[in-house]
């Protein structure tokens, strides 16, 4: 309810706000005709007044409404950003309400498990408990193998979300980890933002892809010498050669209706805030793919 009440109380602001600038505009438009005929009924002499007097007024009331519509134009501005925020807040909101879900599972599985171990050992089923739990243990291993070598909490918190989610889909989502990301310095949440835009978009672009083709979505964490390279790939489908120099634009989106086209501009402006820079290929050979580069940071000599 809340909610709806601050979108309805931004909504009807946003709305004040544009109905006030076509005022202004209106009243421009009004001023030029008022001062076009007074202007022509003063050189005709049909009134009495001095073309000087009529030029200060004009000149007057001008500037003030400039100045009104430029103060509005700047408002307008700032409310678009702010309604741009709201949203990338409330996204990063419902996924953490996402991850906070999956956690609360993780919880309930493993009191049942332990429910099922003490059932065991009170019936004196020993060698069944321990039995049970190195199924247990194992399965656990499976789960959490690569996301814990990840030093970065929240990265690592992430993929596991990203993992169960992909399971639900029944998409395979790989992870190779050929670099711990230990240096980088675009903060946590800025890289779980670009990387969880980008598995999102492989996920819903797989999605449409026949269970027995196969879904698979890659992500590759690595580095080289002076940079951190990370990328995500689907083998299809292939986005449009006409369409992929638009994809990061905002208000862009491939998904018709059903998309923002916030996700890839978001990427892109969190990519390059950081000095990195994100490249798209997709084609036959390749696949689709993105690929994310951060400069490393050097050691300051002189410290």
């Amino acid at each position: 309810m809340k909610e709806l009440f601050r979108k309805i109380i931004s909504h009807n602001s946003s709305s004040q706000k544009n109905l006030l600038l076509i005022n202004v505009i209106l009243l421009q438009t009004v001023l030029v005709l008022f001062v076009t005929l007074w202007a022509y009924f003063a050189i005709n002499g049909i009134i009495l007044v001095s073309l000087q007097l009529i030029t200060a007024f004009s000149l007057l009331v001008a500037v003030f409404l400039t100045v009104a519509a430029i103060g509005l134009v700047n408002e307008i501005t700032r409310l678009s950003q702010k309604e741009r925020e709201l949203e990338i807040n409330k996204a990063m909101m419902e996924k953490d309400k996402e991850l906070i879900s999956i956690l609360s599972t993780h919880r309930h599985d493993f009191q049942n498990h332990l429910q099922v171990i003490m059932g065991l050992i009170q019936l004196g089923r020993n060698d069944s408990a321990v039995g049970y739990i190195k199924e247990v243990t194992k399965s656990l291993r499976q789960t959490s193998s690569t996301t814990v070598q990840i030093k970065n909490l929240e990265v690592a918190a992430m993929f596991l979300m990203k993992k169960n989610e992909a399971e639900e889909r029944n998409i395979q989502f790989q992870l190779e980890m050929k670099s711990e990301l230990v240096g980088l310095s675009v903060p946590a949440t800025d890289i779980s933002r670009i990387l969880g835009n980008l598995i999102e978009n492989a996920f819903d672009a797989v999605s449409v892809i026949p269970e027995k083709e196969g879904r698979v979505v890659r992500v590759c964490l690595n580095e080289g010498a002076q940079q951190f390279i990370i990328s995500v790939w689907n083998k299809r489908p292939l986005i449009p050669k006409d369409i992929q120099d638009k994809i990061f634009e905002k208000g862009f989106s491939t998904k018709g209706m059903a998309g923002s086209g916030l996700g890839l501009a978001i990427v892109k402006e969190l990519t390059e805030k950081h000095g990195g820079s994100v490249q798209l290929v997709s084609d036959t050979e390749t696949g689709t793919e993105f690929t994310l580069t951060f400069p490393k940071m050097t050691a300051d000599v002189s410290a």
